[in-house]
């Protein structure tokens, strides 16, 4: 919104009173209010207003002469407005692996935050690290995963999906009204998140009386490296013989962030899962993987980077690393 400068033409009065009342151009100005639309998509709309005084000093507050024309409501409003952006669901490298994508002083700072990855498709800067030198995230919104009933663990993948050496993917929500109801958990190389759609509005005068506006919550799980479902990150549908990306249930307000549930079941067996619980509904739970025995003959131990690096880079001393 711009306001321009106020324009006003005083009434040519003199030195005396009785000049000034005689005097035949009475005082007015003119105020004009603009609107654009942001960022630039439609033509700029203005209202102007004015108003005007007798050369006895009267300024008028309604339509009649001396006159006074008020800028108003509704007068600006465009009649057409940007389309609204998208609302997505980011996995992304955000930092290691290549030297770009880590820093430790000023000047590695600033590297890293000019090899910043983006999800326009148009961009052409090229990135150090993803393959291709890419910047441009996956799409991985229309991927279709198959599966053939009669071989386990197989699967085919219909459209995009990322790899290791991409920058990372991004899923569009159905709609300009879903959003991300809460963070997102990792569960045995699995992203569990949850959307929610404003499904309907609560009824009645009294919010405590009235009736409840319900919320669709959207449960999903894809892969966090390709960001597409698979067997154990996905949903079966044994009719459509496809891994699902999500799943849908009502509840009366945006949904909680997925628990990671580790339990030993009856054949001492250990099983992780995402547990859900959504307000006014009961808990839901989906198992991700299974473990076969609770202590296995080999396992990993997560150790520091700089403990990693004097185990396996030949380069450094002993020195070093004690």
């Amino acid at each position: 919104m711009s306001h321009a400068t106020v324009t006003d033409t005083p009434a040519a009065c003199g030195t005396g009173t009785t000049t000034c009342a005689a005097a035949a151009t009475p005082y007015t100005a003119t105020a004009t209010v603009s609107v654009s639309a942001c960022p630039g998509g439609a033509a700029t709309r203005s209202a102007t207003g004015n108003v005007s005084c007798n050369s006895s000093g009267t300024c008028s507050s309604d339509q009649s002469t001396p006159a006074l024309t008020s800028i108003g409501f509704g007068t600006v409003a465009l009649s057409s407005t940007p389309a609204q952006p998208p609302t997505r669901f980011y996995g992304v490298w955000s930092y290691g692996k290549d030297t770009k994508k880590m820093f430790s002083d000023l000047a590695g700072a600033k590297l890293f935050d000019a090899n910043r990855f983006t999800d326009s498709s148009t961009f052409t800067t090229s990135c150090s690290g993803p393959r291709g030198s890419t910047c441009v995230l996956v799409d991985t919104t229309a991927s279709v995963v198959g599966f053939n009933p009669s071989l386990a663990g197989s699967y085919t993948v219909t459209g995009n999906q990322a790899t290791v050496d991409d920058a990372g993917w991004f899923y569009n929500y159905t709609g300009t009204n879903e959003k991300t109801g809460a963070g997102a958990t990792v569960i045995i190389g699995c992203t569990a998140w949850n959307g929610f759609i404003p499904t309907s509005a609560s009824g009645g005068t009294n919010m405590c009386s009235g009736d409840r506006g319900t919320v669709t919550a959207t449960s999903y799980l894809s892969n966090f490296v390709t960001g597409v479902p698979t067997a154990s990150c996905g949903y079966q549908d044994n009719v459509t013989n496809r891994y699902n990306r999500f799943t849908t249930q009502t509840t009366t307000a945006p949904p909680n962030t997925s628990s990671m549930r580790v339990v030993i079941n009856a054949s001492g067996q250990v099983e992780y899962s995402a547990l859900q619980l959504l307000p006014g509904s009961g808990p839901s739970n989906k198992a991700l993987a299974t473990r076969a025995q609770v202590v296995e003959p080999v396992y990993w131990l997560e150790v520091p980077r700089d403990l990693h690096n004097c185990r396996h880079d030949p380069a450094l001393s002993a020195s070093t690393c004690n």
